[in-house]
């Protein structure tokens, strides 16, 4: 990755799960900024209503496992209202090991990595370096 991201959504559940997260993304100088949901739903609401807004994710990274919206559910509401257009590249981050998830991330066009928790910044460089090549 050669420039630094302007903005990062983080949807987790966990906000313990979070705050590292966070700390790892500013540390590191990943981003200027990063923005934090506590499921799918508060982030498409969000989503929603920033289309205009300058603080627009330049990355998504996203859970899987959720209350009240998961990262699936989540993924198929921004499919259905065709937010694919506009909507900026994702990293899934989860702890599954089932490679049903996998494969059903492949299906999303904007997935550009795959990641276990904890959060490898190496992999998620080399996977945004490789869009831009």
């Amino acid at each position: 990755m050669e420039k630094n991201l302007n903005c990062v959504w983080v949807t987790n559940d966990d906000s313990i799960a979070r705050l590292p997260i966070r700390k790892r993304l500013q540390k590191e100088g990943f981003c200027a900024a990063v923005i934090q949901y506590g499921n799918g739903k508060y982030f498409l609401d969000a989503f929603e209503s920033k289309s205009s807004d300058q603080r627009r994710p330049d990355l998504i990274i996203l859970d899987l496992n959720m209350p009240i919206m998961d990262g699936w559910t989540f993924l198929d509401s921004i499919k259905a209202h065709n937010f694919n257009i506009n909507l900026p590249h994702i990293a899934i981050l989860t702890t599954s090991i089932d490679k049903e998830d996998y494969n059903l991330a492949q299906v999303y066009s904007n997935i550009i990595s795959f990641l276990r928790k904890t959060l490898n910044l190496v992999n998620l460089k080399e996977d945004l370096k490789s869009l831009a090549a």
